[in-house]
């Protein structure tokens, strides 16, 4: 239900210094009236890329995700690890209906790790609610989790999740996409003399993203045709060691545009501009 992949390892931790170093004590209070074009391999920027194409990557998922629910929504608490996961024994999984509202619960704890998800999902026809998926022409999605390392003396990230979906269009054989999202991402190294913390606060505006039903297998992609997202990033990172605490704060903006499951993706920040395109999957075709 979310991407574990963030940046870890020394490799990390080098591009960090070397990114701190180059910065000193900068923020984004000076200000630049002439754009550049950045380079892909500017240690500033490569953290925040992998940040994106992460996220990018996540929205694909959350699309599929809210799709899914139209075909394989667990309406009982046996059925929600097929779904969510294998459950523990001291594990939480709880599901209702009230008021319209297919809500999910699941509470996981182990020794590596804690996760809590909250799932909302509404089946509509001409704005009145269903209790089933059949003959919808509108769903809403409302994805809310977080992600916690348990064992904090070593190198470990921390993320939460925010996800507020509404499909229009299911009767027919296109769906559109708009809602908004929040992600935020920690990541934590632990040295023998020294720790860093970066801290990627992301949110996102998703806007009329479309997506193709198939005759064949219906809504099972979450492939978009075409769309947008709009990325408002603070980023921050903290350098401590024995000399004090070092931190760079930072904003980015990031304008998204999908043609065909590619992500043609413009960054900016401080006048400077990154442009570059991920191929995220291949849209069904009938």
């Amino acid at each position: 239900m979310f991407s574990r992949k963030t940046l870890s390892g020394i490799g990390l931790f080098i591009i960090v210094i070397v990114a701190l170093m180059a910065a000193g004590c900068s923020d984004d209070s000076t200000p630049v009236s002439n754009t550049v074009a950045g380079s892909l391999t500017d240690p500033e920027f490569v953290p925040v890329k992998t940040q994106v194409d992460n996220l990018l990557d996540s929205t694909v998922s959350y699309l599929s995700d809210g799709f899914d629910n139209i075909y394989n929504l667990p309406v009982d608490t046996g059925s929600i690890g097929a779904v969510y996961g294998p459950m523990g024994a001291n594990d939480t999984a709880i599901y209702v209906y009230a008021n319209g509202w297919h809500i999910i619960y699941v509470a996981q704890s182990n020794a590596y790790f804690t996760r809590h998800i909250s799932d909302s999902v509404q089946y509509m026809l001409d704005n009145v609610p269903l209790q089933t998926a059949g003959g919808l022409d509108y769903l809403h999605y409302i994805h809310r989790w977080d992600f916690a390392t348990q064992n904090l003396l070593t190198t470990h990230t921390n993320m939460t999740g925010d996800v507020n979906l509404e499909f229009s269009g299911l009767d027919g054989t296109v769906a559109g996409v708009n809602g908004v999202k929040n992600f935020v991402v920690e990541w934590n190294y632990i040295g023998l003399d020294s720790t860093v913390e970066a801290l990627y606060d992301m949110n996102v505006t998703a806007g009329d993203i479309q997506i193709n039903k198939t005759a064949a297998s219906g809504w099972a992609s979450g492939c978009p045709s075409s769309g947008s997202l709009d990325i408002n990033i603070n980023e921050s990172w903290t350098l401590t060691d024995n000399t004090g605490k070092n931190m760079v704060v930072r904003t980015w903006k990031a304008a998204v545009q999908f043609i065909n499951g590619t992500a043609n993706v413009t960054i900016t920040r401080l006048g400077t501009t990154w442009h570059y395109s991920l191929e995220l999957c291949t849209p069904p075709s009938n």
